[in-house]
This record gives structure tokens, C-alpha cells and sequence, in this order.
């Protein structure tokens, strides 16, 4: 499986983004028939009542982790590896994590309320992708919630919908759902769900809707005590219906993550605050300066510091136009020597 940026940072496994309670279960599971039946085991989190993990029940678990694989570098041999019950058992009880953290390194970090929402790899990208995925993959076409039958009609009302010239992307046919970027799945939340509750039942339209409803007020330009009240009653609801009409089965860590979504905006603010959808591609800039396979650690370092510099310091009329030029054009903004020249003048 492809490892995400989160779980790197996290060290967790790829299958366990959610690394900020204790919600997190096995759920064992069947697929296939005949000769062709597999079982599985997947982690599901459950609706109901979470308990934030907090420093000493990470550090414990991280402790269990590390206690773990000592064990293992020990035993040479990978098939009694394989057989140790204990060791698997107790690996299975970590959650999904490989070992520290370097964050919980930071003075201030708080393991249960320093992990905020994000509204590309947890909302549209994570939550909803998942949902369409449900409603439209050919695999779920045989379940009763599915929508596979109607992805023609659906896609002839879509193609019907404007969008704003401000929209930075369209989101194309249904289709090629599985070659959309986390853009186009904002987009088709956005503009595309009004379509989409008319060709599902009654309960699933109150479901799309109270999520809909959720995430536009938690994208507000400004958030009330009242409002993050609302939207936490909202995603409640919409968790738990979620959960009624797809099964415990596809309780991913996305879609229990939408629980935290009012957390976020308590301590932090609305969504688009602390969204990463202006840092996507910018890595890939960064990816470009360096030059070379030796201390590329030290050239990203000594990049990403002048690229902050750069930045900060834009502002001041000293600054030269041509490097000005160099950073708006790194940073793919259509800005012109109009605006230089306003800055500096200001």
C-alpha cells in the first residue's frame, strides 16, 4: 500500500491515519466464494463516545512497540518470528504504530489535540472520496445503497451544473472517479451533492445533506461557539448514519475523523485556516532544487529556509524585483509587476 505524508510523520502504518483516540477495533471479514474465499482482518472505528489518547497511554504504547521489535531482531529465525503468537498479538493491540513520533518531540505537542482536520486528505479527500466510492464503485454495484445503475443520468445532470470562474477545477464524469484529485472531489461536494440526493433514498439524502451542510458552515469566513455546536451534531449524525446504512465494515479512519472536525475549529479556527490544498505541489518544487544524491537532506533544508525568507521578507522595498519575480513564478501565482509596485509604494 502506498504510504501517505501523515503516516510517515506519525510513524504509523498506511491503514491507521487516526492516531488521536482509542476508538480503533479488528473487524473480521469474508470475501470471494468457494475456492476463491478469504478472510481478512481490517481496523474499523466504531460510532460512539471516543477518550482522546493523551502523552502516557502513547508513550506506553510506543514503549510496547519498541519492547516488540527487540524481540524480534533476537529471534533469527522468520518463521518462528511469524509463529510467535504473543508478539502478534501484542503488534495487533498497538494500532498501527511502528514506533516515536518526532513531533511528540516539540515542547508544547499534545498527542489528542495537537492533530488537526484537514480539509484535503480528511474531508474531501478521505471522508467524501470514500463515500462516492460506496455510492458508485462497480464492485458495490449488487448492494441496495449503491448508485451504479444511475451514473449515466447522474453524470447527464452534473454536466449541466455551473461552476463559478473562480473554481479552480471541474470535476469530470463520475466515471473516472478513481483518476480525481482531492480538487475535484471539493468541487463535486460542493456543487455536485444537490444532484445526487435526488437519486438516493430518504435517509441517505438527510445524510449527504447534514454533511454538506456540516462542512460549509465549518468553512465559514467565522466561527461561533454556536456554530461549531451545530456542525458537531451534524457530523454526528452523519457518522452514525453512515455507519447504519454502509456497515461497520467501511468505518475508515476518515469517517471517524469527521468526529474531531468541531475539535479543530474550537482550538483553531475554520477549515480553510490550516487547509494544505496551497501546499500541493510545492513539494515537487522543493523535489527540483535539489541537485545531486549527496546531503539532499541539507539542500531541502537550506531551500525550504530561504524559500520561508523569501516570503517573509518580500514585502520590503528593498527586496529585488527580479528574485520577487523568481518566487511568484515558484509559487505559480498569477501576480503582476503592478502588484510589486503597489507593495513598495505602499
Amino acid at each position: 500500500m502506498k504510504n501517505d505524508k501523515p503516516t510517515i510523520i506519525s510513524d504509523t502504518t498506511p491503514v491507521d491515519t487516526n492516531i488521536i483516540d482509542n476508538n480503533c477495533e479488528s473487524y473480521h471479514g469474508v470475501r470471494g466464494s468457494g475456492d476463491k474465499k478469504k478472510t481478512f482482518t481490517i481496523r474499523v472505528y466504531p460510532f460512539g463516545d471516543y477518550q482522546l489518547r493523551c502523552q502516557e497511554s502513547c508513550s506506553k504504547i510506543i514503549q510496547d512497540v519498541y519492547g516488540i521489535n527487540d524481540l524480534n531482531k533476537k529471534t533469527s529465525n522468520k518463521t518462528q518470528i511469524k509463529n510467535n503468537s504473543k508478539a502478534n498479538e501484542e503488534l495487533n493491540n498497538c494500532f498501527g504504530h511502528l514506533g516515536h513520533c518526532p513531533l511528540t518531540t516539540l515542547k508544547y505537542i499534545n498527542y489528542g489535540k495537537s492533530f488537526l482536520t484537514d480539509s484535503l486528505h480528511t474531508i474531501y479527500g478521505g471522508g467524501f472520496k470514500r463515500l462516492m466510492q460506496l455510492l458508485f464503485d462497480r464492485k458495490y454495484r449488487k448492494q441496495e445503497w449503491s448508485l451504479f445503475k444511475k451514473i449515466n443520468h447522474i453524470d447527464e445532470l452534473l454536466s449541466h451544473i455551473k461552476i463559478p470562474s473562480t473554481t479552480q477545477r471541474r470535476f469530470r464524469s463520475i466515471k473516472l472517479m478513481s483518476k480525481f484529485k482531492a480538487s475535484e472531489f471539493r468541487t463535486l461536494f460542493h456543487f455536485g451533492i444537490p444532484i445526487i440526493v435526488r437519486c438516493v433514498p430518504k435517509q441517505t439524502q438527510k445524510m449527504l445533506l447534514s454533511f454538506l451542510t456540516a462542512i460549509n458552515l465549518a468553512s465559514s469566513e467565522y466561527i461561533t461557539y454556536e456554530t461549531i455546536d451545530l456542525v458537531k451534531e451534524l457530523l454526528y449524525y452523519f457518522v452514525e448514519q453512515y455507519q447504519n446504512i454502509f456497515g461497520l465494515r467501511h468505518m475508515t479512519s476518515n469517517i471517524h475523523s469527521l468526529l474531531h472536525v468541531s475539535e479543530s475549529l474550537k482550538y483553531i479556527g475554520p477549515l480553510w485556516m490550516y487547509s494544505t490544498f496551497s501546499y500541493e505541489g510545492i513539494d515537487k518544487d522543493f523535489i527540483n532544487t535539489v541537485h545531486g544524491t549527496v546531503h539532499f537532506a541539507k539542500q531541502l533544508i537550506r531551500q525550504h529556509v530561504l524559500f520561508r525568507d523569501a516570503i517573509v521578507r518580500h514585502r520590503n522595498f528593498s527586496y529585488p524585483l527580479s528574485l520577487f519575480t523568481f518566487n511568484e513564478q515558484l509559487l505559480n501565482r498569477k501576480q503582476s509587476l503592478v502588484h510589486y509596485q503597489t507593495i513598495i509604494d505602499g
